[in-house]
């Protein structure tokens, strides 16, 4: 057995797999090859050479195991996936689910060869002691609080603040995709959309609100496409669920909303979702459907469903003040240009007679002043012949 036979192992390993599984086992890897400064190739030599070798037959499970360790205590860089930082490393604490993750696909390596890697249980129990969260409450957010909170938003944070207050939480928020909900914008009356909940996969539904398929339009048309993830982040695909809650803490901050001790999460707006509903009376087992709960139902319980938020009261409890403005203004803007069009028509098909002036042809399609009024609005430079 030499060294040269475990040549291209890594490769070999890899090449099993389909093109997105494959990219995100070799990013894994190859971050566990820089960590412990050796090839794939040499640890599956020395992991062959050393399984019968009662005392050195675990090097490999100990470095697995203390590069777990390092990943929860934030000694091992990773790349932020924020939309504003995509793509730096930075140093941060693993999640205890995100280093099980990479564990399991580096394991799965030595495993394709036959080697198997024990190892044992951590938790990061003893971080949290170290570290533990002050006991706070969340803060519930008033109709003024979201108002200034979509005056600071963009097309996209709106997009993403609007499912959240329609009770999605922030992963199946961050995995929505466009051809889910893109025939359900009509705007005319409120839609029902089937999802999954990510957290605890249960079939959930999302309610769109009129108001809330305009925003979603909005953004969508901003996009340029008619599939893919409705909130795309860093290498094709989704954002993160995490982004959800840094984009509704960076906006409250910039709406100068004062929370004072409480906490403000994006579990934040769902609880102001179910609060609104059920304080108006609507059915806890309709509201739990709508949030992702545990609930049965078929199609005749749908139509309950759409009965029961269809209501006007609901609607308007719903509606965020301030949410649609951009909306009415481009619906405003979008009406003077037709006007425009239709005038500036007007004028190329009036007849032009020897020695006429502008003016003249201006007075013939429409009352002068006003037309300049019209025209100046728009950018035009007018003169006085033609």
């Amino acid at each position: 057995m030499k060294k040269e036979d475990f040549e291209g192992t890594v490769e070999k390993w890899l090449s099993e797999y389909d093109e997105k599984v494959r990219k995100e086992f070799e990013t894994r890897f190859r971050r566990f090859e820089k960590y412990t400064k050796k090839t794939g190739a040499q640890l599956l030599y020395e992991a062959v050479k050393n399984r019968d070798d009662p005392i050195r037959r675990d090097d490999v499970a100990s470095l697995l195991y203390q590069f777990g360790r390092d990943m929860l205590d934030g000694k091992v860089p990773q790349r932020a996936r924020g939309y504003k930082t995509e793509g730096k490393l930075i140093q941060k604490p693993y999640s205890q689910k995100s280093v099980e993750v990479i564990l399991g696909s580096i394991r799965a390596f030595f495993s394709r060869y036959d080697v198997n890697v024990k190892l044992k249980e951590f938790k990061r129990k003893d971080a949290r002691m170290r570290h533990p969260r002050p006991a706070t409450t969340k803060y519930f957010f008033t109709g003024e609080d979201l108002g200034k909170i979509f005056e600071m938003a963009n097309a996209r944070d709106k997009s993403v603040l609007c499912i959240g207050l329609l009770g999605q939480d922030e992963s199946t928020t961050a995995s929505l995709k466009i051809e889910d909900i893109l025939d359900k914008l009509s705007g005319e009356k409120v839609e029902l959309v089937k999802t999954v909940r990510q957290k605890t996969n249960t079939d959930s539904i999302l309610m769109l609100t009129p108001e809330c398929q305009g925003i979603l339009k909005l953004y969508i048309d901003s996009l340029g496409r008619s599939e893919g993830w409705l909130f795309p982040g860093y290498q094709d695909d989704h954002i993160e669920a995490v982004e959800c809650n840094r984009i509704l803490k960076t906006l409250v901050k910039a709406a100068n909303i004062k929370n004072g001790e409480e906490r403000v999460t994006f579990h934040c707006l769902r609880a102001w979702f179910s609060t609104i509903l059920k304080n108006l009376g609507v059915d806890p087992d309709i509201v739990n459907l709508l949030q992702g709960h545990q609930v049965s139902y078929d199609q005749a319980y749908l139509l309950k469903v759409e009965r029961a938020v269809s209501q006007p009261a609901v609607l308007e409890e719903l509606r965020i003040k301030g949410a649609m403005e951009i909306q009415r203004q481009r619906d405003q803007l979008a009406k003077d240009v037709e006007e425009l069009k239709a005038t500036v028509g007007a004028l190329l098909a009036a007849q032009l007679k020897p020695g006429q002036t502008r003016d003249a042809i201006l007075a013939q399609a429409e009352g002068r002043k006003t037309l300049y009024k019209k025209l100046a609005k728009a950018g035009y430079v007018i003169g006085d012949e033609s």
